[in-house]
Parts: C-alpha cells; sequence; structure tokens
C-alpha cells in the first residue's frame, strides 16, 4: 500500500514537472500571437530591416526596365525638335545649249542658271507637326508611368509574400519548439508510466514533421526574397529581413472614394494621351490638304557670261479634292478606335476593383471572425483543460490538443490576414500608385 502511494506521489510529481513544461510553451505559443505583429526573427543590430518604402523606393531607382523607358522619353524629346525643322532651301544650278550641233557646237552659246529655291508650308503643318510630336512624348511619359505602377505592385505583392513567409518561419520555429518540448514531456510521462510508448513515438513524429515544415519555411521564405530582390535587378544577403506589421484595421477603407480614384489610373490617363495624339494627326492630315508654295530666284548668264539676268519664279501643285484623304480617312478612324478603347478599360479597371473589393472584405471578415471570436474561445478551452489537468479531471492530451488547436487557427489568420494585405496592394495599385493603404497597414505598430 506504501509501495502505491509512493508511485502515485511520484507520478503527480512528474505530471506537475510535466504541465510545468506545457504551461511555459502555452505562453510561448500564445506570445507568437504578439510575435506576429514584430519584424518577425531577430536581426543584428547592423542590418536594418528592410521597409516596404524602401522597396518601392528602390524599384523605382534601379529596376531595369525603367531606366530604359527613359530612352524613350528622350527619343520622343528628339522628335519634338525635328517635328520643328522647318523645310531645307535648295541650290540649282543649271547649264544649256552646249556640246550641241551647229551654232551650239562648243561652249560658245552656253546659258548657266543659279538659283536657290524655298518650300514655304502652308496650313499649319509645323506647328501640327510640333503638337503631334509632343503628345507622343505625353504618351511615352504616361507609358512609363503605366509600366512603373506595374512594376511597384509587383514588388509590393513580392514584398507582402516575403513578410507572410517570414511569419511563417517564425510559425514553423515556435511549433517546433514547442513539439521538441512536448516530446519531452511525453517522455517524462511514457517513463513514469502515465503514457504508453506510442504517444512517446507519436511525439517523435511530430517533431520530426514540425522540422521538415521549419527547414520548408525557411526555403520558402528565401525564395520570395529572392523574387521580390529580382524586381529591382538585386540578390539578398543572408541576413536580409523585413520590416513590417500585418495588424488588420477594425473598418475597411472607404470604398466610395477609393473607386472615385479610379477616373487617375495611368491606364486612363496613356489612353486619353493616344486620344489627344490622334486628333493631332488628323489636324495635321487636314494641313496637308493644303498646298504648299515653292518659291525660286537666281542669276542666268548667257553666251560666255557677257550678259546675266535674273530670273524667279513660283510653283504649287495643281488643286485637288482627293490630296490626302485616304491618310484623313485613317486618321480619324485611329481617333475613334482610341475614344472607344477608354471604355473597354474603364470596365476593365471596375471589374478588377470589384474583384479585389470582394476578396479585401471577404478576408477581413475572416480574419477579424477568427481572433475576436474563435481564438477567445479556443484560449478558453484551454484554460479548462489546464484546471482539468491539474485536478485530475483530464487527461494530458486534451492539453497538447487544445494548444494545437490554437496553434492552426493562428495560422488560418495569418493566411486570412495575407489574402487581406495581398487585395489591399491590388487596390491600392488600381487607385493610387504610391501604396498609402498598404504603407499605412504595414507601419500601423
Amino acid at each position: 500500500m506504501a509501495t502505491l502511494f509512493l508511485w502515485a506521489d511520484l507520478s503527480r510529481s512528474h505530471s506537475m514537472h510535466i504541465f510545468r513544461l506545457i504551461h511555459s510553451q502555452y505562453f510561448l505559443l500564445s506570445a507568437f500571437t504578439l510575435l506576429l505583429l514584430t519584424s518577425g526573427r531577430a536581426q543584428d543590430a547592423s542590418t536594418a530591416p528592410l521597409t516596404l518604402s524602401e522597396a518601392i523606393q528602390r524599384v523605382a531607382m534601379h529596376n531595369p526596365e525603367l531606366a530604359a523607358q527613359r530612352f524613350k522619353t528622350d527619343a520622343a524629346s528628339a522628335r519634338i525638335d525635328q517635328a520643328s525643322i522647318k523645310p531645307i532651301p535648295t541650290l540649282d544650278f543649271n547649264m544649256e545649249n552646249f556640246v550641241g550641233s551647229g551654232a551650239y557646237q562648243g561652249i560658245d552659246s552656253l546659258e548657266a542658271t543659279m538659283k536657290a529655291s524655298q518650300r514655304i508650308e502652308r496650313g499649319g503643318k509645323k506647328e501640327k507637326r510640333v503638337a503631334v510630336a509632343e503628345q507622343q512624348m505625353l504618351i511615352a511619359d504616361h507609358e512609363t508611368a503605366v509600366r512603373r505602377t506595374e512594376l511597384l505592385a509587383r514588388a509590393s505583392e513580392a514584398f507582402v509574400a516575403a513578410l507572410i513567409a517570414q511569419q511563417h518561419v517564425a510559425f514553423a520555429e515556435s511549433t517546433y519548439e514547442l513539439a521538441t518540448k512536448t516530446k519531452a514531456a511525453t517522455n517524462l510521462r511514457v517513463q513514469s508510466g502515465a503514457e504508453s510508448s506510442a504517444e512517446s513515438a507519436r511525439a517523435r513524429a511530430k517533431v520530426a514533421a514540425a522540422n521538415v515544415a521549419k527547414m520548408q519555411s525557411r526555403s520558402q521564405q528565401r525564395a520570395a526574397l529572392t523574387k521580390l530582390f529580382a524586381v529591382w535587378g538585386e540578390v539578398p544577403s543572408a541576413t536580409t529581413s523585413l520590416a513590417g506589421a500585418i495588424a488588420l484595421p477594425s473598418l475597411l477603407p472607404d470604398e466610395t472614394v477609393l473607386r472615385s480614384k479610379l477616373a487617375d489610373h495611368p491606364r486612363l490617363l496613356l489612353q486619353q494621351s493616344v486620344i489627344a495624339s490622334e486628333r493631332a494627326n488628323l489636324d495635321l492630315q487636314h494641313a496637308r490638304n493644303t498646298s504648299d508654295l515653292t518659291v525660286s530666284g537666281g542669276v542666268r548668264f548667257h553666251r560666255e557670261g557677257s550678259d546675266a539676268a535674273f530670273v524667279a519664279g513660283i510653283s504649287m501643285p495643281l488643286p485637288s479634292r482627293n490630296l490626302n484623304r485616304g491618310n484623313i480617312r485613317a486618321a480619324r478612324a485611329n481617333v475613334s478606335q482610341a475614344e472607344g478603347t477608354v471604355r473597354t478599360i474603364e470596365v476593365d479597371l471596375r471589374l478588377k476593383f470589384d474583384t479585389v473589393w470582394q476578396e479585401l472584405q471577404s478576408a477581413h471578415v475572416a480574419a477579424q471572425s477568427l481572433r475576436q471570436d474563435a481564438l477567445p474561445a479556443l484560449i478558453e478551452v484551454l484554460e479548462l483543460m489546464k484546471s482539468a489537468y491539474e485536478t485530475g479531471q483530464s487527461p494530458f492530451i486534451e492539453v497538447l490538443t487544445a494548444q494545437q488547436q490554437i496553434a492552426e487557427l493562428q495560422h488560418d489568420i495569418l493566411e486570412h490576414e495575407s489574402v487581406y494585405v495581398t487585395a489591399l496592394v491590388r487596390l491600392d495599385a488600381l487607385t493610387q500608385s504610391t501604396f498609402p493603404l498598404t504603407q499605412s497597414l504595414l507601419h500601423s505598430r
């Protein structure tokens, strides 16, 4: 009987030690919720974590494609200079009545004329050429703005993906540490006879699975960082980390205000420039329907230069109703096509906005519901399981199960929050290319 009491005391002593280990790990797991709101892993003091704002600046300054786009602007500027050049005068020199027959043998009857000619443009052709070239330069600028927005959106999405991967690493490391401590606690219970050896094997399997998940998360983080840095043509270092905290706001952004900003989307501004360019080209084609004049003047020398006289002339094409008619029709068609494309772009932008907004709403509702309702409920369950275990009313496995449920729920919350932030990036790309909503969210804590 004394032996039974001694065994009972030993078992309870081991159980209390095990509980203290698990209890400490519960606080570790609970602290992970706060860890998700920080930048993740501890960093070397000499290496500052990269912020989203800094990533955007690097793209704007160092992306090779944006650098190449600047040459298109330079080329458009050169075409403006070229369009402003007036027609160049021509100089003609003619000789007549020499090396012929009869009275025109030799050069005795030679007549020579030196004449300068100048074409005078009519209808404002020069001004309209310059207007077309200027609109082409605006198109080049807006094309750069469109591509810049696309690249910044790509970098912002890559940043969010890398930040989520960084937090998955922290989650995986916390899960691995919990599994390791649980394994140690389980081994103590097996040694005390409170659990079968099967539980020890199960605990070892969980440690192995958690270790694999940890290694995979690190590999995925490295791949995400590589994808991010590739946007501006660099490679991340081994110590690269990201700064930012995903903390969803209680309220969604103002949908009406955001929708109103679609009118300023770079694609629409680009298309407006295309319309203006086509209209300028139509004006130029109408101007080309007006004939130019060519005036000339010079000196004619008669018979060995003994006599000379001035010559002058003016010429112009004969009037024609069909002059440049085909080019005018083509220019009108191009204007109509460009104007019709605006409607297509507007519909596409609205469709994208609606899709992204639905994703944003859905992810926000799910994440908030899980964090505000489900997570406190599971924490309450864990507390009840702890109390029941302490009083011997519940087995140890119930405590572990409650902890596992909390860990899985925190993982689900992180997934919904990542969907929310990704949708927010796309919403920013549609409404404001400086990505203020995303930057505000990641710096909210």
